[in-house]
């Protein structure tokens, strides 16, 4: 991925099953606030950081949703 794109790392403790979704959700939330516009998953990769699975989070812009106004 490209390393000017936000991203942040969660670490393994944070990515077993049943709390990577949660996980995942509440980092979204913070890097919106951080960035200042809306976010959403661009890519997750696996990285090994000193025998611990982390998890790296990349994001993208999230497009913006236009709607049909009557």
């Amino acid at each position: 991925m490209n390393d000017n794109m936000p991203h942040c790392e969660l670490p393994e403790r944070m990515t077993v099953s049943d709390r990577l979704a949660s996980s995942i959700d509440f980092a979204r939330e913070a890097m919106t606030l951080r960035l200042g516009y809306e976010v959403e998953v661009a890519a997750l990769v696996p990285v090994d950081r000193d025998g611990k699975e982390n998890l790296l989070v990349f994001w993208r812009r999230r497009p913006v949703e236009l709607r049909v106004v009557a």
